[in-house]
């Protein structure tokens, strides 16, 4: 447990980060006497601290004025009854999907899909992402630094859109039935890139399998790769778990992103170098096709570039488009 002051867009801000249950009563009564007093408006968050885990494997930000709270629920090991009283008070507002209530407020749909930012630039409070946080974080750690404290803050403040590319590489040559499930699986998310080998795994990790059912993450990628993840066979092998529900989550298309966004209906049919340039990216010139050695563990740099070079402009075109709208 620690007790920390950072500063927020020139605002002090008190951090208490709490491991202990012995602890929870007081402070969420220091809370509720901070919410009697003044606005009965708390703002919430929750950080997952071992994604893909079940349990209670997150942090719970609970915000009033410049009071936070930042409970370690897997270290407390269930969630206290005066927190669970507290979210159960009827009489206050938890704001979380901020952007629908400022939408409503200010008359204006548009401002639903804004980040934080974005809606503290139309209200005029100034927000700033310019400090980035710690590299590797241990949000398990009994104690916190004053970095991770105020970054913890800070991303419950600032949010940016949740985009991931994705792509598929089918083997054409394959002589296995399911031609689906010998292919390699490409994900992408900012400058780190995933290959996939499915062809050698025995099945489907069950954590990437979750990853793919987060309605809260947009997966982009070419019309190609869209067209074959709608296929059923496909999206019994890449989510079996959402399949069975019947919950038939789609990949978007990233030429139909730039349809709408940029609102050019001709955009649909543009090749990703076209789009490129459409919206100022440039990822120079297009590379040599190469064909995939799908017997070999270990692929050469030239085939790595090949690989990938085509997930990453889908996550760079959208998480630009949508960061757009």
């Amino acid at each position: 447990m620690g007790t920390n002051e950072i500063e927020i867009a020139a605002v002090k801000v008190k951090v208490t980060v709490i491991d202990s249950p012995n602890l929870v009563v007081s402070y969420i009564s220091e809370l509720e006497s901070l919410i009697y007093r003044g606005r009965r408006l708390v703002g919430v968050d929750i950080i997952k601290t071992n994604p893909g885990y079940f349990g209670l494997n997150c942090l719970l930000l609970l915000c009033v004025g410049t009071r936070c709270l930042v409970l370690q629920l897997q270290n407390l090991g269930c969630i206290p009854i005066s927190v669970g009283e507290l979210l159960a008070d009827a009489t206050i507002c938890f704001v979380v999907e901020i952007g629908h209530l400022a939408a409503r407020i200010l008359k204006n749909r548009s401002l639903e899909k804004c980040d934080l930012a974005e809606l503290g630039d139309k209200v005029e409070m100034k927000f700033s992402m310019e400090f980035q946080g710690p590299v590797f974080p241990d949000w398990n750690a009994l104690v916190f630094s004053m970095d991770e404290v105020k970054y913890l803050v800070l991303k419950s403040l600032i949010q940016s859109p949740r985009v991931v590319g994705i792509d598929l590489k089918l083997n054409t040559y394959s002589s296995v039935s399911s031609s689906t499930k010998d292919s390699l699986l490409l994900l992408c998310v900012g400058t780190r890139c995933l290959v996939v080998q499915m062809h050698r795994l025995p099945c489907f990790p069950k954590i990437l399998s979750e990853l793919y059912g987060d309605n809260t993450i947009c997966f982009v990628g070419k019309e190609t790769t869209r067209q074959l993840i709608k296929q059923e066979s496909y999206r019994l092998i890449l989510s079996p778990y959402l399949f069975c529900k019947g919950d038939h989550k789609i990949v978007e298309g990233i030429g139909l992103i730039a349809a709408r966004v940029l609102k050019d209906r001709r955009l649909e049919k543009c090749s990703l170098a076209e789009l490129s340039n459409k919206v100022g990216l440039n990822f120079g010139d297009e590379i040599q096709s190469l064909v995939i050695p799908w017997d070999h563990v270990v692929f050469t740099i030239d085939e790595v570039k090949f690989v990938v070079h085509d997930v990453y402009r889908c996550y760079a075109l959208g998480n630009k488009l949508i960061g757009m709208l």
